[in-house]
């Protein structure tokens, strides 16, 4: 959890968890006026505190096996499947992390997102965007996606450009899909370049791994972003 400064990156086990990138963890903010012991323990206490909390807790702490931390925000590892694996490992006490197979000798990284606070659990989401028009040059469009209450869940910073018709990512937060009711966009201007109109054919937010079946899925269709927009989830087609 702080392999930035005072921990260590490189795998060490059979099964190794990352969280957050295994470096800056949120809550442990870089500008409130903590102390400098606060600020510098904040990141490298919180793999203690989470197990703590794995172990008095019941909501799981899940992990996705993945090479890379930046694949894994880009949704290349969504399901789980990985060399021997077919589930997703878990965080607490739990003989093998809860799997049901035997690693074996490989070094296994596994990622995962965290909220802000004890008992830090979240379900993880993946976000896929299909796209239509989109103007000739990269464009950044900020995603904020809310609750039925209007209370901010997460954010998503999204660069969009003409060499990709669909783009993934994936997002966390401490509530469920059904809480995920709506979301506000705004496009992004650069004081360079002419902001062109965005089209986002469709949004579909499907809860992970994606090898569980019966994930349920929510969706936006044709959304024309040139200022900011709200719009809210429906049932996908």
């Amino acid at each position: 959890s702080d392999s930035d400064n005072f921990g260590i990156s490189q795998p060490v086990g059979h099964l190794d968890f990352y969280l957050n990138d295994g470096k800056d963890q949120p809550g442990c903010s870089r500008s409130s006026p903590l102390s400098v012991y606060q600020l510098v323990t904040c990141d490298h206490m919180r793999a203690v505190n989470l197990y703590i909390s794995s172990i008095k807790n019941p909501c799981p702490l899940v992990a996705f096996p993945c090479p890379t931390y930046e694949q894994f925000a880009n949704g290349d590892c969504a399901d789980c499947h990985h060399q021997s694996l077919t589930h997703c490992p878990r965080i607490g006490l739990l003989e093998r992390a809860g799997l049901h197979t035997d690693i074996g000798q490989r070094e296994v990284k596994a990622f995962l997102m965290t909220s802000s606070h004890i008992p830090f659990c979240a379900t993880h989401f993946l976000v896929e965007l299909f796209l239509g028009e989109v103007g000739p040059h990269q464009q950044r469009v900020d995603v904020i996606f809310l609750s039925s209450k209007y209370t901010h869940l997460s954010k998503l910073k999204i660069s969009i450009s003409n060499k990709h018709s669909k783009m993934k990512k994936v997002i966390a937060h401490d509530q469920s899909i059904e809480d995920m009711t709506s979301i506000a966009l705004k496009l992004s201007s650069s004081w360079h370049r002419k902001p062109h109109t965005i089209h986002i054919e469709e949004m579909r937010v499907t809860q992970l791994p994606l090898n569980h079946r019966g994930r349920p899925s929510r969706c936006i269709y044709n959304m024309v972003i040139y200022k900011p927009l709200f719009k809210e989830f429906g049932a996908c087609q």
